[in-house]
């Protein structure tokens, strides 16, 4: 009935089976657990033992740098606890990581812990020293002390060396060693005096004419001993040994002054005297000898090695005052004047803020590149990341695909759709599933 020919436009659609929704349900579901479980739970899992290796590598590292025999085996347990950790079945199926992982990151406090306790102890060994090189080069220590104490001066330079070392083993023996040896010194210091005092009481080494300067010396050398006797040595504290005995000295090195004045005072208390260079000269080289022994310059083990000496050279040195006495006595007048000697004030206390001369440092732990396990876990990580960085991508643009795309000829929207429906819902799950755990 039409008056001319119109086009129909007929459009033939294929209706596809009703079971593909089904399998793009499947098949959503199947690359949604692929990628937030499957994958996620991978590379967590290799975050673990990337944690883990980097923890064996730097308690390795670190081992290297250090020698002390218990830190080295509290430490080398703690690798192997962290291997057993490693070695778990730590299934991609499974969400074990995040437990290993915090257990791995326990260890590591352990690890972080017994790093600062070996570094304190170096420190306090470091302080030990400290006090120990102030006390041993203080510029008042007397010669003879001084002389005594080279070789803790020089085992003190040995344990500075191994604090730079993290040698914390040897330098705890070396500085046992060194207290044992510094209690020695003192001994043998203490053994040489008392042939001091053993010559310095014997009647027979002072000239006859002066009884008064042999009981005033006599007295001043036994209580000087018994002093010295009493210095006790003690450990936590043997700077106070090295400042008695220095006192001590300091007291011994009195004694050729306090001889010669008393000498030339009993001289002077006579009625008659005269000017007598002879007998100051004789007073004079028996004052020399007396002081040579006490001073020990030459760090003897005896004083009669010196008296052995001095007479070869003057064997008359005590006679000599006698004879010069009794030639001054007729009569004679002595202008001799007694020398007052100076004491040199010793530092009672080593002030605690000096500044460290040794410079003192513990050394720095260095860590070097990671092994073989441990490159090869950070590959696998980064793998796993990217893997799911892309797949995620891809999903991604397929949403905006079906956003943009609308006029898309082909229902292929459909088909995203409900992928996309799928893929999401397991995520969907899990978050009505941990709300209902809160509420709970």
């Amino acid at each position: 009935m039409l008056t001319a020919p119109v086009p129909v436009v007929l459009i033939f659609v294929r209706k596809l089976w009703k079971g593909w929704i089904f399998v793009m349900v499947f098949a959503g579901l199947i690359v949604g657990f692929l990628i937030r479980q499957l994958l996620n739970t991978k590379k967590d899992n290799e975050i673990v033992r990337l944690t883990g290796l980097q923890l064996i590598d730097d308690i390795g590292e670190f081992l290297k740098t250090i020698k002390s025999f218990e830190t080295e085996a509290r430490l080398k347990q703690l690798s192997g606890e962290v291997i057993l950790i490693l070695n778990s079945n730590l299934n991609a199926l499974v969400p074990q990581a995040p437990q290993a992982l915090s257990n791995i990151q326990a260890k590591q406090e352990e690890f972080d812990k017994e790093k600062m306790d070996f570094k304190n102890d170096l420190i306090e060994i470091a302080e030990q020293l400290k006090k120990l090189y102030n006390i041993l080069n203080n510029p008042n220590l007397l010669e003879v002390i001084d002389t005594y104490l080279n070789r803790a001066k020089q085992q003190v330079q040995i344990i500075k060396n191994l604090i730079d070392a993290n040698n914390l083993d040897d330098a705890n023996l070396t500085l046992e060693d060194f207290y044992d040896g510094l209690n020695s010194d003192i001994n043998l210091y203490r053994s040489y005096f008392q042939t001091v005092k053993n010559y310095l009481t014997t009647d027979s080494n002072y000239p006859n004419v002066a009884p008064v300067t042999k009981d005033k010396t006599t007295k001043k050398v036994t209580d000087y001993f018994t002093d010295l006797q009493a210095i006790i040595f003690d450990r936590t504290a043997p700077q106070n040994a090295i400042l008695a005995i220095n006192d001590n000295q300091k007291k011994f090195e009195q004694l050729p002054d306090n001889i010669k004045d008393n000498l030339i005072m009993e001289f002077s208390s006579l009625k008659r005297f005269q000017p007598n260079t002879e007998l100051t000269e004789a007073i004079d080289k028996w004052k020399e000898l007396v002081s040579n022994i006490v001073e020990n310059k030459k760090m003897l083990s005896d004083c009669d090695k010196y008296l052995s000496e001095a007479f070869k050279a003057n064997p008359n040195i005590i006679n000599d005052i006698v004879k010069q006495w009794n030639n001054a006595t007729r009569g004679a007048e002595l202008d001799a004047a007694g020398g007052a000697s100076e004491e040199n004030e010793f530092s009672k206390t080593v002030a605690a803020d000096t500044e460290n001369p040794l410079n003192i440092q513990v050394a720095s732990f260095d860590q070097s590149n990671l092994k073989a396990k441990l490159a090869r876990s950070r590959k696998n990580y980064y793998l796993f990341n990217f893997l799911q960085t892309f797949v995620l991508a891809i999903l991604i643009s397929l949403g905006a695909f079906k956003s943009l795309e609308a006029s898309f000829i082909g229902h292929a929207s459909e088909f995203i759709g409900i992928f996309l429906f799928a893929f999401s819902l397991d995520i969907s799950i899990a978050n009505v599933v941990q709300f209902k755990a809160n509420i709970s």
